[in-house]
């Protein structure tokens, strides 16, 4: 696979199964229709969007303070993801980077999400054999 989000997905439930053996709760939101953008960012681009990540993600900070969530962790390479995180939970928001995972099938893909993207803490790993 070029992108990372599975290996994404699988390094946060044990990052959560963690927390909740130390009693603090977590929860993982998906949001349908994020997923599945493999093609790679220069891709995106390519075929017309203006920026590398269309995504939005007011729904998902509604639906947390809708669960009464007040202040927040986020584990995140995504400079988008937390500026709107930021402004639904401000000065309640603590980041910190999701663990990528490099391969030989995603190391372009990872170093074009910092290049394009912003995206931070893929470069440095992602240079690294594996």
């Amino acid at each position: 696979a070029k992108c990372d989000c599975g290996d994404e997905k699988t390094k946060f439930f044990e990052i959560m199964a963690e927390e909740e053996a130390r009693k603090r709760p977590s929860v993982f939101v998906y949001i349908q229709g994020h997923e599945g953008r493999g093609a790679g960012i220069e891709a995106l681009r390519a075929v017309g969007f203006p920026e590398s990540d269309v995504r939005e993600y007011d729904a998902a900070v509604s639906f947390l303070k809708k669960l009464g969530i007040k202040s927040i962790k986020v584990y995140t390479n995504n400079p988008k993801k937390m500026e709107s995180v930021k402004m639904a939970f401000p000065n309640k928001a603590k980041f910190l980077p999701m663990p990528a995972i490099p391969t030989k099938h995603n190391r372009k893909y990872l170093k074009e999400k910092v290049a394009l993207s912003g995206h931070m803490g893929l470069l440095k790993r992602a240079n690294k054999p594996k």
